[in-house]
């Protein structure tokens, strides 16, 4: 998790977010290989550990690795970007999560991330992630120059993508059969932010 500028944040004495994952926990279960795709502070990396999963943490900014590692120390860690292919083997994953990471792309570039986290999940696994959704006026939906349909350039050279349920179902679908998309609201320093919160199960 990064903070609106896209950059790695200090951990504040309470989390940046909600353990949004425990909502997850029938889908992720001790003994798995879960890779987590854009890291952040940490916090998701600390309780996928907590349940007994085996953690890969992937993320472009060094000092995002380091806090993972902190957190939950004996995950690996990869230092990459998602706009480039994934430096991991065809169904390595049981299961891939994103929080807050996959939404800063125009949608050729979401594609072929999402294209890439298919080809990492074993067929039958899950991806699990939230966005950034349509309306959340709080974290600059509807600033800046409209690149593409809900992407904005909401300042000089930075992006941001707001999802619809339907935008997130055509992005997700070409690889995964989706099994649920469901909005939430959550604290996020300290304002209330509108997500969308996906589970996709990767096709055979």
């Amino acid at each position: 998790m990064s903070d609106p500028e896209g950059t790695p944040r200090s951990r504040d004495s309470e989390r940046a977010s909600d353990p949004w994952l425990n909502e997850h926990t029938d889908l992720l279960t001790a003994g798995m290989t879960v890779l987590e795709l854009g890291c952040g502070n940490g916090d998701d990396c600390a309780d996928l550990v907590g349940y007994g999963i085996d953690v890969v943490a992937f993320d472009r900014f060094v000092a995002s690795l380091r806090r993972a590692r902190r957190q939950a120390p004996g995950i690996r860690i990869v230092r990459g970007d998602m706009r480039r292919p994934l430096p991991f083997r065809d169904e390595q994953f049981d299961a891939v999560v994103a929080s807050l990471s996959i939404h800063y792309f125009d949608w050729a570039t979401s594609a072929a991330i999402i294209a890439e986290v298919g080809r990492v999940i074993r067929p039958g696994g899950w991806f699990i992630s939230r966005v950034n959704s349509v309306g959340d006026v709080n974290f600059e939906y509807g600033q800046g120059i409209e690149i593409e349909p809900d992407f904005f350039e909401v300042r000089p050279g930075f992006y941001k993508r707001f999802f619809s349920e339907a935008a997130l179902r055509k992005l997700l679908e070409p690889e995964f059969a989706v099994d649920s998309i469901v909005p939430r609201v959550s604290m996020r320093w300290k304002k209330e932010k509108q997500t969308l919160v996906a589970r996709a199960q990767r096709r055979a």
